[in-house]
């Protein structure tokens, strides 16, 4: 993989990376919905889904202008990931909170929002609301997600749970800036090498790179 190549792929996540960083160095939570948390997940990706499989699969013969086979896969993949989200269960991912900060605060959120929620173990079920969830603990990078459990689901309970969860995680202070710092260099280490290393090739240079790969 040439240093082009490396920067297409590279450069999303990397991006990714340091706006994850940064919200773990501001030590505030953010509640995302499920929807939101894929497309961010599809964006950082899609540089390595370009570099790979859709250069990879490119047709040889040109039916008409290599811009509009670009323009035309490229809308393929957010059609796919439109299709991922539309058939994705109902989920709110918190981030920069552990699951021990989050259940005190999820308990009087439901207390409030349902007259007999019901808990068993991380199960939740909030009948009135339409919402049954599980909760889902990831450590590492904490993050807490709430999956939904069941078909049968309320999208407006889901949607007034988001609006209440991000008001009762608002204040919410964590000391330690680490995560925010590793994650944020990390990122600017997958954007940094390659960036440099295009550079290093010359404008001329990268304009053909260019050119060859997509066939312009």
């Amino acid at each position: 993989m040439d240093s082009v190549h490396s920067l297409l792929a590279f450069a999303p996540l990397g991006l990714y990376l340091i706006g994850l960083g940064i919200v773990h160095w501001r030590r505030r939570p953010m509640v995302l919905t499920g929807s939101t948390d894929i497309s961010l997940l599809a964006v950082a990706v899609v540089g390595f889904v370009v570099a790979g499989p859709m250069e990879f699969l490119f047709p040889a013969a040109l039916p008409f202008p290599a811009r509009y086979v670009w323009l035309s896969l490229l809308l393929s993949y957010s059609l796919l990931v439109t299709l991922w989200n539309l058939l994705a269960r109902p989920r709110l991912i918190v981030l920069n909170m552990t699951s021990d900060q989050l259940r005190p605060i999820l308990v009087e959120i439901a207390a409030r929002l349902d007259s007999r929620p019901q808990w068993a173990g991380d199960g939740l079920a909030l009948e009135e609301l339409g919402v049954q969830l599980h909760l889902e603990d990831y450590p590492p990078m904490r993050t807490v997600s709430l999956v939904a459990t069941g078909s049968r689901q309320s999208e407006t309970g889901w949607a007034r749970l988001h609006k209440e969860l991000k008001a009762g995680v608002r204040g919410i202070d964590f000391p330690d800036r680490r995560r925010g710092y590793a994650l944020a260099a990390l990122g600017l280490l997958m954007l940094a090498w390659p960036l440099a290393e295009t550079i290093a090739m010359g404008g001329p240079m990268i304009a053909q790179k260019l050119a060859d790969m997509l066939r312009l």
